[in-house]
């Protein structure tokens, strides 16, 4: 991946950090989805894509997932993510990385999310 595209992709990340912080999850989404397509597998727009749409639909961890579904492609989504940088999920590392209160619920949400479906 060229240099300006991994800037680039930050860009929108950073941007889409700050969006979902202001309560504007749909254009946070369209900035995360903007990273990913420049930096197809980074981690961090994935998996807040992940938590995000993992919300936004109302999923619960107590809840089965139906293939398909939204709740399903977010939990893929973010064992894919996972699967390319396993430091984020350490909530703390979020936070550090400049995750917002806010999404730091979601993917904390979503955490609870991953833990079901591995124990089902």
């Amino acid at each position: 991946t060229p240099l300006y595209s991994s800037a680039a992709s930050d860009v929108y990340k950073r941007q889409g950090l700050a969006r979902y912080e202001q309560g504007q999850a749909d254009l946070a989404l369209r900035h995360w989805t903007a990273a990913v397509a420049l930096a197809p597998k980074a981690t961090e727009p994935n998996l807040a894509i992940a938590a995000a749409i993992y919300t936004q639909s109302g999923c619960q961890a107590d809840r089965p997932v139906q293939i398909g579904d939204r709740c399903a492609e977010s939990l893929q989504r973010a064992r894919a993510a996972l699967a390319e940088d396993d430091r984020y999920a350490n909530v703390q590392f979020l936070r550090d990385n400049l995750w917002g209160g806010r999404l730091v619920t979601a993917v904390e949400r979503l955490f609870l999310g991953l833990s079901a479906q591995r124990d089902r």
